[in-house]
């Protein structure tokens, strides 16, 4: 046995072990909070794919539309990482799991699915703020709306989290400590040892520098948004109005819901209570839809592709427009009565 494996096996055996108590209350917090996040994620994940799908496929045009897939779409891949990371190690049943990553020490990846999935959603709402931003302020540096530097925006979205992320797995020690029950069975608890500031300083600062220019970027946009007659001077010259202020809406919920997320991660990583780690998932799924359900309702051009319903022998079309519902024989009988 090397020397590091040893001074982690004996720090892991100075953690203090949890009794069966509140290895059985964590169990019911982690089952409590899981009934209110899956149904969020079983009903909007899906609907969010398919949509992702049609625009894609449709090929509209504008890069905040891509912006706004990908950010979707990281959102589900957190959403995994993190149940799979700091939930299911309070349920025996998938104890196999973390036995497996401590036992071959390899619960280093799990560190860095964890960090890469908050960066990289950190950084794709920076790239949100940012579109919308220079929506508002069309005379400035026209270069930054290129095809060109969308694509390497795109890429730094991807390679620089791999990068900063890459600190608190070397330095951090992250481990799974073992719980053992009377039965026998065993659960994990997540740790995150924080012995060195170079452990999470990487990260973090790049995260915070991420986030603060998302925030001043929203508030610009939310300050022309507040200004109606600026807003309309500058909106008027666009295709779809509805349309661009629902995107303005969008980003600044992705904002909102990153915010209240950002608090509750802090909160958890600061006091370390079972509580606040089995809470973590509720904020954290619904930063990843509630900016979904803004889009869908505020923006005209997504609600079109949603599915129509068949409702039987008459095919009734939902006009989410306007919220209302069509039938064909409805729609037949109407006409007769115009024309008579």
């Amino acid at each position: 046995m090397s020397v590091w494996s040893y001074e982690k096996l004996l720090n892991l055996s100075k953690c203090s072990q949890w009794s069966y108590d509140e290895i059985d209350y964590n169990r019911r917090l982690h089952v409590a909070t899981l009934i209110v996040s899956l149904p969020i994620a079983v009903f909007t994940y899906p609907l969010q794919i398919f949509i992702s799908y049609r625009l894609l496929t449709r090929q509209i045009n504008g890069h905040i539309y891509k912006l706004i897939i990908l950010n979707g779409l990281l959102g589900i891949f957190q959403f995994l990482v993190h149940i799979f990371t700091r939930q299911f190690p309070a349920f025996y049943e998938f104890s196999f799991i973390y036995a497996f990553l401590m036992r071959n020490q390899l619960e280093w990846i799990a560190a860095y699915l964890m960090g890469i999935s908050y960066t990289v959603q950190i950084h794709c709402a920076f790239l949100i703020s940012l579109n919308r931003f220079l929506t508002f302020r069309p005379e400035a540096s026209p270069w930054l709306r290129t095809k060109r530097v969308f694509k390497a925006c795109l890429t730094s979205n991807l390679i620089l989290p791999l990068f900063f992320d890459a600190f608190p797995p070397i330095f951090a020690e992250y481990n799974y400590v073992a719980n053992t029950m009377a039965n026998g069975r065993t659960v994990y608890r997540p740790e995150l040892p924080l012995r060195n500031l170079i452990s999470i300083a990487p990260p973090f600062v790049y995260g915070a520098v991420l986030a603060t220019s998302s925030y001043l970027f929203t508030g610009y946009v939310v300050y022309q948004l507040i200004s109606l007659r600026k807003m309309k001077i500058r909106l008027n010259s666009s295709m779809n109005n509805a349309s661009e202020r629902g995107l303005a809406f969008t980003s600044i919920s992705t904002m909102i819901a990153q915010v209240v997320f950002v608090i509750c991660f802090t909160i958890m990583l600061v006091y370390k209570t079972k509580e606040a780690a089995a809470f973590s998932i509720i904020p954290l799924t619904l930063n990843s839809a509630a900016p979904f359900w803004v889009l869908l309702a505020t923006v005209p051009t997504v609600r079109q592709l949603l599915p129509e319903i068949d409702l039987g022998r008459d095919i009734a079309k939902v006009d989410f427009t306007t919220m209302s519902l069509a039938c064909p024989s409805t729609m037949k009988q109407e006409t007769n009565q115009e024309i008579s």
